[in-house]
């Protein structure tokens, strides 16, 4: 499931994503699946799941189209936050 996602992700058209927070946060969790994968063993079975959940909310968001939905609730609980970034490159 995950790798289709990735799959998926490497081939969205960004010209037709017209809300950027939503890529950045797309950005921000296969950066951080990135660094789960180069992880131990342990912590990538701690997390292997949660990104996994990660990966399919935003891809049932992108099929569905619903980026105004998305980028109007709260979706960052604890495991979600990732450490913040000194500058927005997308600002």
């Amino acid at each position: 499931m995950t790798f289709l996602i990735v799959k998926f992700y490497h081939d969205i058209d960004l010209s037709s994503i017209r809300n950027e927070k939503i890529f950045f946060s797309l950005h921000q969790i296969m950066h951080h699946h990135m660094q789960v994968a180069n992880a131990s063993e342990q912590k990538k079975k701690k997390n292997r799941k949660k990104i996994q959940l990660l990966f399919f909310f935003f891809f049932i968001c992108l099929l569905s189209n619903s980026f105004e939905f998305v980028s109007t609730i709260s979706f960052a609980p604890k495991f979600m936050q990732f450490k913040k970034k000194k500058k927005n490159p997308l600002e």
